[in-house]
């Protein structure tokens, strides 16, 4: 199976800290949860949240069906070369090599050796389907049980403490405001992009997205994970607000 230090070659080591290879152990370490407890196949689970990001370098819209046709080329691949799933992929993936702060250990049961699985066409086609249906504004809905355990593992990461941590981060790192209004009237296009991304600061998308996860979670776990957080969220975007207009 992949490997995570074999995954890790292949996400940008400059990545802004909403997306960076921390996000991608902590959504692995959640789908491997959900997937136990749901009852999902965990290594396609597994693949598919060490692989769901991959895409992002060319570009955030429709990162989805980019991470999800480089997946099939990587799997292809190593299902031909089996002895290369511990190496890195090119010599251009090595030179992005990613470093975390997090231990490598939060995967439940890392596999040393792809000829543990035979990469079938059946196993390949399950991850990308599930890469590709894991985003909340675009990309085909998550018609498979690991689809739907991985759709819900990277939504958890984006609600609750760390989901906020990742609005400001991210907001942040585009130059946005802390706060601004939001108009009653603002849209999410729901195409893979902000309404307006200079504009669209950590309160818009608590509004037109994080506020709503919870209503398309797609287990019974991501559910109920998903309501304490998302009642922790309300609570802090509501003091936020409280504070902001007490000043003003």
């Amino acid at each position: 199976m992949i490997t995570i230090d074999f995954a890790r070659t292949l996400y940008p080591a400059d990545a802004d800290s909403a997306h960076d290879f921390d996000h991608i152990l902590r959504v692995l370490h959640m789908a491997e949860k959900i997937a136990q407890a749901e009852g999902a196949d965990v290594e396609i689970v597994r693949t598919a949240a060490l692989l769901h990001d991959i895409g992002l370098d060319q570009g955030r819209a429709s990162h989805e069906t980019s991470a999800a046709n480089r997946a099939r080329e990587i799997l292809k691949n190593l299902a031909k070369h089996p002895e290369r799933s511990g190496e890195v992929e090119n010599s251009a993936a090595k030179s992005k090599t990613a470093r975390s702060s997090l231990p490598t250990d939060l995967s439940l049961h890392e596999s040393s050796t792809a000829t543990q699985n035979d990469y079938s066409d059946q196993f390949i086609e399950a991850v990308a389907h599930a890469i590709e249906a894991h985003r909340f504004r675009s990309g085909p809905a998550p018609d498979t049980l690991e689809a739907k355990v991985l759709f819900d593992a990277d939504k958890l990461d984006s609600i609750g403490a760390i989901g906020i941590a990742r609005a400001f981060a991210f907001g942040g790192w585009r130059g946005q405001k802390l706060w601004a209004d939001v108009p009653a009237d603002y849209t999410d296009p729901m195409n893979g992009h902000e309404a307006n991304p200079r504009q669209h600061t950590a309160v818009h998308e608590y509004v037109v997205k994080l506020a709503k996860i919870k209503d398309r979670m797609q287990t019974v776990t991501g559910r109920r994970i998903a309501q304490q957080r998302h009642e922790f969220m309300v609570k802090f975007y509501a003091q936020l607000d409280k504070e902001i207009m007490s000043n003003e």
